[in-house]
């Protein structure tokens, strides 16, 4: 049997391999062999012994297979394998092959063993990266596996602010899980406890602007959305780390040590450590930046300006 696991998401492809193997463990516990084997190097050997040694017991074997497109004289002579040992129909030996490769890269790398892996008698899936609704659905699935809930808007605020790698993803969603235990997760939440890349851009943006780097400045706004970043939620992000800026310097001038400034304002120490550093300007100038992106800002969601 062939089970046929590919795709470049490479967290939802661990897994669904994962749960492969323990399903297996639960249904068969006293009878089941384990075996896992990257054919990246010199495991094409192992896999032979593995497949034609003959067990005297009534035995599953299940072999996880890896790296099976890295050696092309290896990949072909796993489809011939395949084809020589009948693998498809033998119930006794699993074959798991979990690729980290999209459809399109197989297809590149080794068609004909990708035409015998997806073949219409297999077991076989495809995980793609997620995008939209689907990836804002996965989010909140995950949430609810650990106990919390989060509306469509907050997960798209996440993604926002992490990005669209789930590993990435699922790292801040047992985070924050973590800290709520059981609840909603808030966009609060998010803010206080998770940084992402258009965040660190921000401070960066901000150094730029103090320094003013006006150069600088431009090449970070056009990579933010070169990147795809939406205008409305970078002018968002630019007010609220401002606000923060205020904040935190109104906080240090009180002789509070940074931890304590996270602590009483409930923001990142992280972000606090890169306010602290870029607190240059004087309050008065960081309050009149403020005021005019804040006003900006509300024309924007009138829609009396267009931000882009």
């Amino acid at each position: 049997m062939v089970i046929f696991l590919y795709g470049p998401d490479v967290h939802r492809l661990k897994k669904e391999s994962d749960s492969v193997v323990s399903k297996y463990k639960e249904k068969h516990p006293n009878g089941f062999n384990f075996f896992s084997i990257s054919l990246q190097d010199d495991g094409l050997k192992k896999l032979e012994d593995t497949i034609k040694t003959v067990s005297f017991f009534e035995e599953i074997k299940l072999i996880l297979l890896r790296g099976v497109t890295a050696n092309k004289a290896n990949a072909e002579a796993l489809g011939e394998l395949i084809k020589e040992q009948d693998l498809i129909k033998n119930k006794a030996i699993v074959l798991l092959v979990s690729e980290n490769l999209s459809e399109k890269d197989f297809k590149t790398k080794n068609p004909g063993l990708f035409a015998i892996l997806a073949d219409k008698n297999n077991l076989v899936r495809n995980f793609e990266n997620l995008d939209g609704k689907k990836l804002e659905n996965w989010i909140i699935k995950e949430f609810g596996e650990r106990g919390c809930s989060m509306s469509p808007s907050t997960a798209k605020m996440l993604i926002d602010v992490v990005g669209k790698d789930t590993p990435r993803l699922i790292s801040e969603i047992q985070k924050l899980s973590n800290f709520k235990i059981k609840g909603e997760i808030k966009p609060d939440d998010i803010r206080t406890l998770v940084v992402g890349d258009v965040e660190t851009n921000i401070f960066n943006f901000l150094d730029a602007i103090t320094a003013r780097n006006k150069v600088k400045a431009i090449e970070l706004l056009y990579k933010e959305l070169k990147t795809g970043h939406d205008g409305h939620y970078l002018l968002t992000m630019l007010v609220y780390q401002l606000r923060n800026s205020l904040i935190v310097k109104d906080l240090l001038s009180r002789k509070l040590t940074p931890s304590e400034v996270a602590k009483k304002a409930k923001i990142h120490p992280f972000v606090v450590s890169k306010l602290s550093k870029s607190l240059g300007q004087t309050t008065q100038d960081l309050e009149a930046k403020f005021r005019s992106l804040a006003q900006i800002e509300i024309l924007s969601k009138q829609g009396r300006l267009d931000v882009e």
